[in-house]
């Protein structure tokens, strides 16, 4: 997932394709898959009893049919809940997945874009090292609005790809912070970049991931700008959009 030199932007689904199935589930990530995304990015919290489960708010309350914190839940109250309803009753009975099983499912063959999401506690670093242990390096990247963390992360593991998120109010030096973290890929929100912030990146050899693009002629736009990457709640859509383009 480094600077993409010129050709088409990845399509990374953004919670799998979640603009057509329900977000952070497996039945999502599947379609993206089958849509051809080329990464599939996904949201990491920790339940009550220490397991990793994928899902991006901290209560469980608007992707689900139950309530409460994800972090005061056991991964028995979290799986027995449907994640699937709220969405569309074709997916009833679709369980809140764990990182274990999206792994599982994965089977080294999808290239995978980990969101550790706020607050996310330092001390389960080492198991969620160890929980990614067997899937192929290559393949996945973790990525955080939480920077500290991501340094953290480095630490204790300077092999590991980082991915630096943002949103609408930029950061004082993101490129700096990039390059002490060993070249660690840039997140912005789409609102802030344009070409020469993209340049000012591939110059410095980091990567450019945008997110949340769904508009087709928003996505070309990005792609002549030379962003390495666009996360989109439909992959279907954007990669067609872009099929003019040489595969990054």
């Amino acid at each position: 997932m480094g600077p993409a030199a010129g050709r088409r932007p990845l399509v990374v689904a953004h919670r799998g394709a979640s603009g057509e199935a329900p977000e952070n589930t497996l039945p999502a990530f599947e379609l993206a898959r089958a849509q051809g995304a080329d990464a599939i990015e996904l949201d990491l919290r920790l339940t009550a009893d220490g397991h990793f489960v994928v899902i991006h708010d901290a209560t469980v309350d608007r992707t689900t049919n139950g309530r409460g914190e994800v972090g005061a839940l056991t991964l028995a109250e979290i799986k027995a809940l449907d994640a699937g309803s709220w969405f569309d009753p074709a997916f009833a009975g679709t369980q809140v997945p764990t990182l274990a099983e999206v792994l599982e499912w994965a089977g080294g063959a999808v290239d995978l874009c980990l969101e550790l999401k706020t607050p996310f506690p330092e001390r389960a670093l080492p198991e969620l090292l160890r929980a990614v242990a067997g899937y192929p390096r290559g393949r996945w990247l973790f990525a955080s609005f939480d920077w500290r963390l991501m340094r953290r992360l480095k630490l204790l593991a300077p092999w590991a790809r980082v991915g630096l998120i943002w949103g609408r109010t930029a950061p004082a030096d993101p490129f700096g912070f990039a390059l002490r973290l060993g070249r660690a890929n840039l997140h912005p929100n789409v609102a802030l970049v344009d070409g020469p912030f993209v340049e000012k990146a591939h110059r410095l050899g980091l990567a450019v991931f945008v997110w949340t693009v769904n508009g087709p002629g928003l996505a070309v736009a990005l792609a002549a700008m030379g962003v390495d990457g666009i996360v989109t709640d439909y992959p279907a859509r954007i990669r067609a959009a872009l099929l003019g383009l040489p595969a990054g």
